[in-house]
């Protein structure tokens, strides 16, 4: 019923509905012009009622269709977190929490419901008067021998056929409008404008040396601004470490650089290639980008690894995953790389989930390598074996690396340093520490088992 085809079969029935009614008033119409006309004027004030109350009945609709739609994700996100529900002792109040979301949808639903009774109930009532006023007029019809009793059998028996139309007509009309009210919701909720798209004629991006222009880029969320007129060159090769508290910009300035978003003035050209100008594809497969957050399909070891390159074998796949330490921990494993992780790589650790996520990029193998907190989820040791294959990783490649423990750049070729949306200071470890008031100074000497204090 909520599907394509509910929709179609509905639109079937009404247009048989409206053919049912027509052809029968046009046979009316051969017996009695007046019967036929009183009829035909029934027929018309239902369906200017059903017009003048679809739109009301439509937003009805629309608002429990959204009410109930905010009540389902608060209860997802509920159920999502239960451990945390659990430990704290949240149930009475995340009952509190749905509580009043479920109230609204219940008034809501009675709402919607009320106003699709009145959209037949009205019409039902002055149909019966109409009916009456037929008999009258067809009982006055054959006292003055103008039909005779076969034609009003006749008339009745249309009149009652046309009420079967008319009812199927009512009945199908609030369920229709219903399903478009829930089809707009989901169509809204779902299917955003692109704001990211590729230029017209826009060509591959080739990248032959990997050097990274950043000119005076600007960027808001709403108001703020995040970035402000930044610029920034990063020569081929090049390591380059970025740090600064939480807000300085540093995830929005990477998430640039792979086109998530747009800047609002300024240009950032990979190998002199303004990547508004280039396919988003081809931008993206020169960069190898290693996440915070791993993202794993429920699929096996082998197929997550091999997601960083198509058709990639079970020797290159075993290689990139012994140089993220992980080659290991799945041989241990029952069906070793053949062996699903869970959704969402729930079977795995936080840094087993990592070391997989890093393994990709090492196959993917792409000029510019961006790494957000990569090793943030490690262990000393693994820590440890994961820098010195990055290092390797990144011999002849510009790399990127946004880091809150800052020994991990220690070895970066410079460390740029942001501070509300701008960077304030650039150079090499050694050359920051120096600079007593410096900010980088002041977060060196804050750090606490080498993790950047918030």
């Amino acid at each position: 019923m909520r599907g394509g085809f509910g929709v179609f079969t509905e639109f079937s029935s009404i247009f048989a509905s409206f053919v049912i009614i027509a052809m029968n008033v046009t046979l009316i119409f051969a017996i009695n012009s007046g019967v036929a006309m009183l009829l035909g004027t029934s027929f018309m004030f239902r369906i200017i009622y059903g017009i003048w109350r679809m739109k009301p009945m439509n937003k009805a609709s629309k608002t429990a269709s959204e009410s109930s739609s905010s009540l389902s994700g608060k209860v997802i996100d509920s159920i999502s977190n239960f451990s945390i529900v659990k430990l704290f002792s949240g149930a009475k109040a995340e009952k509190r929490h749905l509580e009043s979301a479920r109230k609204i949808v219940i008034k809501d639903r009675i709402r919607a419901s009320f106003m699709q009774r009145v959209f037949w109930s009205t019409p039902q009532f002055i149909w019966e008067i109409f009916f009456a006023a037929t008999l009258l007029l067809c009982a006055d019809l054959y006292l003055n021998g103008q039909v005779k009793v076969s034609e009003i059998v006749f008339t009745l028996a249309v009149y009652f056929t046309v009420t079967g139309a008319i009812s199927n007509l009512t009945s199908r009309i609030p369920n229709l409008v219903d399903v478009i009210g829930s089809a707009q919701q989901s169509y809204r909720e779902l299917i955003k404008p692109i704001e990211i798209s590729d230029a017209p004629g826009a060509q591959d991006l080739k990248i032959k040396k990997g050097a990274i222009e950043i000119k005076n880029i600007t960027f808001k969320y709403g108001r703020k601004i995040v970035l402000d007129n930044l610029s920034l060159s990063i020569k081929p090769g090049e390591k380059v470490g970025i740090v600064g508290t939480s807000g300085a910009g540093k995830t929005t300035l990477v998430n640039m650089l792979m086109r998530l978003y747009d800047p609002s003035r300024g240009k950032i050209l990979f190998d002199g290639q303004n990547i508004k100008l280039v396919t988003q594809n081809s931008l993206r497969n020169n960069i190898t980008f290693i996440p915070q957050e791993p993202a794993l399909f429920n699929r096996t070891f082998f197929e997550n690894i091999a997601y960083g390159k198509e058709k990639a074998t079970l020797k290159e796949v075993r290689t990139a995953a012994r140089h993220a330490s992980a080659d290991k921990f799945i041989m241990d494993t029952p069906k070793k790389y053949d062996n699903k992780v869970g959704d969402r790589g729930i079977k795995l650790s936080g840094g087993q989930k990592q070391r997989i996520a890093i393994a990709r990029a090492f196959l993917k193998n792409s000029p510019v390598l961006i790494l957000d907190e990569a090793t943030s989820a490690l262990d000393s040791e693994t820590e440890s074996v994961i820098q010195k294959s990055f290092e390797e990783l990144s011999k002849g490649r510009t790399t990127i690396a946004i880091a809150h423990r800052l020994s991990t750049l220690r070895n970066m070729d410079r460390i740029v340093v942001m501070d509300q949306g701008r960077i304030v200071e650039s150079g090499t470890h050694n050359s920051l520490i120096r600079k007593k008031k410096g900010i980088y100074a002041k977060l060196w000497k804050m750090q606490s088992g080498g993790f950047l204090q918030e």
